[in-house]
């Protein structure tokens, strides 16, 4: 069985096509053996969420084993909003999580793609890894795969930090 950790930012920040693309709306990786986590947006309150984006909470979303907060839209000038997903998966090896979401593919010289190393994170989770181009904190705990991406937050990898911790807490690691 085959499960899809999602990740779904704004505006184009986030992956296309597989992990670590550049450009599009929404990232799919998928490890074998893997189980989605039962309904994700349970692991966050709106409350906590709305004060790590610095807004209030205009709708929650919810598909393909994620979690979506919309914020309220930045001013009348814009729809942009900040947005924070999550998706979570247990049942993921270390092995498995280290191929996934150790590297990216990102654009090279000439138009060319080449794999270049995501950097780790320390102080969450047993491994972690900070996707820049997405925005994206991807940290693996005793089999359990959190996966944070945030748009339009001030110090998005501090806020994803906070909150992975949070979820990983929340599930009992």
């Amino acid at each position: 069985m085959a499960i899809a950790v999602v990740a779904v930012t704004a505006g184009g920040a986030g992956y296309g096509v597989g992990h670590g693309s550049a450009g599009g709306n929404a990232a799919r990786k998928s490890s074998a053996g893997a189980r989605p986590v039962a309904h994700p947006c349970t692991l966050l309150t709106s409350a906590v969420v709305a004060r790590s984006l610095a807004t209030t909470i205009d709708g929650i979303s919810s598909a393909d084993g994620s979690c979506t907060w919309h914020g309220h839209a930045l001013g009348s000038f814009t729809g942009a909003q900040p947005q924070l997903m999550l998706g979570a998966a247990r049942g993921v090896t270390r092995t498995q999580f280290l191929k996934d979401f150790s590297t990216s593919i990102v654009a090279g010289s000439a138009g060319t793609m080449v794999r270049a190393p995501n950097p780790p994170v320390h102080g969450v989770g047993q491994v972690a890894f900070w996707t820049s181009m997405g925005q994206e904190l991807n940290v693996w705990d005793h089999g359990t795969v959190v996966t944070i991406s945030s748009a339009f937050v001030t110090s998005p990898l501090a806020v994803e930090k906070r909150l992975a911790a949070a979820v990983l807490a929340r599930l009992g690691h």
